[in-house]
């Protein structure tokens, strides 16, 4: 619903009027699925992106479009196209069921004073595990485990640092590698 803006639009409303007290900064947005452990950029429409890491950038995304926006109603439009190309299909519990993992980034450059910070802020919205009887959906067995798959090893990843084992399993998934800094890493 366009009148109510929901968790993101709400952040995306504060970020604005908080930055407004500074005089340089700039903000970009990118939107993009995570279909089968296929990254996609939901923007360009560029599929099987690849994840990289770097010391100077950490986990990213090559080749993954980054628009700057100005304003909430410039990120609203971008949304909209972003969720417009992620990946849906019939079952018998939704008509348009989304079958990926849905994430928008927002990278945020501020200078003040001569010091440039950086900061990223990510939004997940994950796709929920559905019974394959309910659904109605017996063809595409892989696509339901992978789903699922993806939901268990979030629920490891948080385990296991809530338990604070030495080995946090990360790279098991993309959406884990991706969150790897919010989750356990340079976060706060």
């Amino acid at each position: 619903h366009p009148e109510v803006p929901g968790i993101m639009g709400l952040s995306v409303q504060r970020l604005f009027q908080s930055l407004s007290q500074y005089k340089d900064f700039q903000v970009s947005c990118s939107f993009f699925e995570i279909y089968n452990e296929q990254v996609n950029d939901t923007l360009s429409n560029a599929r099987d992106l690849k994840v990289k890491f770097t010391e100077e950038k950490g986990v990213y995304i090559e080749d993954l479009l980054c628009e700057t926006i100005n304003s909430v109603s410039q990120f609203q439009q971008l949304i909209e196209t972003g969720r417009k190309n992620i990946q849906v299909r019939a079952t018998q519990m939704s008509a348009l069921s989304s079958r990926s993992n849905f994430i928008v980034q927002l990278s945020i450059k501020i200078i003040d004073q001569n010091q440039v910070r950086t900061c990223q802020l990510r939004f997940l919205e994950f796709q929920g595990s559905e019974r394959i009887r309910k659904t109605g959906y017996h063809g595409q067995l892989q696509e339901a485990m992978r789903i699922s798959l993806s939901i268990c090893t979030f629920g490891n990843v948080i385990n296991n640092l809530v338990q604070q084992k030495a080995h946090i399993p990360y790279r098991d998934s993309k959406i884990t590698r991706l969150f790897q800094e919010s989750l356990g890493g340079n976060a706060f």
